[in-house]
């Protein structure tokens, strides 16, 4: 073999050998290329993945705290409606238990039948706790008027003076009345040695021709036994009647609380 056929042989033989090797150059590039697409594909599809699986997370999470929320707020309407309930319970049991402080009739003349012109007189006045539990503190205040006939009935609110018939007596200690137990005031109060209440003629003759009408009013004050409960009040209002003597109600003016 001549050197001319050795040279030629020689470079179709580096030829093939750079081809090779350059064709597996672009065969590990190309494997590259589609590597990193493969890759940025498979990434995209976690993130697209991760983000669905927050938002339904976050989804999850919302609803489990409403419902948490929910719950709670059924629990406490259920405790406030439980708290409501006791409370109206408690109530309605003070109202059955307590002392209820009430008037007692008839209302007379404690000496005589009538009233006389010029002659002292007074009121026997009964009261009878008809509640369950004693009455505490019990204080009277009995006002004794005349009105003219044509006139309302009056009020107690709105003739009432600034100091009660028990401190214009002196009475400072409050009476305690026991269930069903009874009472008594005398009134208007007559001072052995002191100014007594009479009427004289001419107020006895409007009286007796009913040109004038004798009344008393007045409030019972008194608490009930249950902590923390409002002074309780009795109003009467009562009304003389000059041709039997007898004191009848009052039609208006009469309440209990």
């Amino acid at each position: 073999m001549d050197y001319i056929t050795r040279q030629f042989i020689h470079l179709a033989t580096k030829l093939r050998d750079d081809v090779r090797r350059q064709f597996r150059y672009l065969r590990s590039d190309l494997s590259g290329i589609t590597g990193n697409l493969r890759w940025r594909y498979v990434k995209s599809a976690f993130e697209v993945a991760g983000i669905v699986a927050v938002i339904v997370y976050t989804f999850l999470t919302y609803k489990n705290w409403q419902e948490q929320i929910d719950a709670t707020n059924f629990a406490g309407k259920q405790a406030e409606k439980a708290r409501q309930s006791l409370n109206e319970t408690i109530k309605n049991f003070r109202i059955d238990e307590r002392a209820w402080v009430s008037l007692v009739f008839p209302v007379r003349l404690a000496d005589a039948k009538k009233i006389v012109a010029g002659t002292p007189f007074k009121f026997k006045i009964s009261f009878k706790n008809t509640g369950k539990t004693p009455a505490l503190g019990i204080s009277y205040d009995p006002i004794l008027l005349t009105v003219p006939i044509t006139s309302n009935y009056p009020d107690y609110d709105a003739v009432k003076g600034p100091r009660s018939f028990m401190e214009q007596v002196g009475i400072k200690e409050s009476a305690l009345l026991a269930p069903g137990e009874e009472t008594f005031i005398t009134y208007p109060g007559q001072p052995i040695n002191g100014p007594k209440v009479v009427f004289d003629k001419s107020r006895m003759v409007a009286i007796d021709k009913l040109q004038v009408a004798l009344c008393i009013v007045g409030m019972v004050s008194y608490h009930d036994v249950f902590p923390h409960t409002p002074e309780r009040h009795t109003k009467f209002c009562l009304v003389y009647s000059p041709r039997s003597g007898e004191v009848g109600a009052c039609p208006v003016g009469r309440t209990m609380d």
